[in-house]
């Protein structure tokens, strides 16, 4: 055929919507900037959404670093038990000066962006596999499929 697929324009959109992110750092890998397409029961888009900060605050003022395998997050009370921070180690401190306490990722803007007032029974289309976080976004907004290119476990 000559055209694209609806699935195929759907994800096209996803991919498109990706580019508008100002995320200099985007998935390991070489992977496409994340942008979210959600389309409801009878394929009409209701939601579209990209990796950025939170709505009002600018992106000039808040870090694009990437963690760099830095897993930790800061603990909600020091190893003591004080909540004064003073225990707060060295990683958790670097954490707070990178992207990841602050990046909305694209799933999640495209669920509070939709257009509709709800989502339940869509399909989300996604260039890349959703991390954990977003995942427990779809599930609970009753989103029931995920179409994704690539899987982040692949070695290619």
């Amino acid at each position: 055929a000559n055209y694209l697929t609806w699935d195929d324009y759907f994800m096209a959109v996803a991919y498109l919507s990706g580019r508008r992110s100002k995320d200099p750092n985007p998935a390991e890998g070489g992977a496409p900037r994340d942008g979210a397409c959600i389309v409801d029961s009878v394929g009409r888009i209701v939601g579209i959404g990209y990796a950025g900060f939170p709505r009002g605050c600018s992106d000039d003022c808040l870090p694009w670093a990437s963690a760099g395998g830095t897993t930790a997050t800061p603990s909600a009370a020091g190893k003591d038990g004080d909540d004064d921070g003073s225990d707060v180690t060295e990683e958790e401190l670097a954490w707070l000066h990178t992207r990841e306490p602050y990046l909305c990722h694209a799933e999640i803007n495209a669920i509070l962006n939709k257009c509709s007032n709800d989502v339940v029974g869509g399909r989300m289309f996604v260039p890349n596999f959703p991390r954990n976080e977003c995942a427990k976004f779809i599930i609970q907004s009753g989103i029931r499929e995920v179409v994704y290119v690539r899987d982040g476990d692949d070695s290619d």
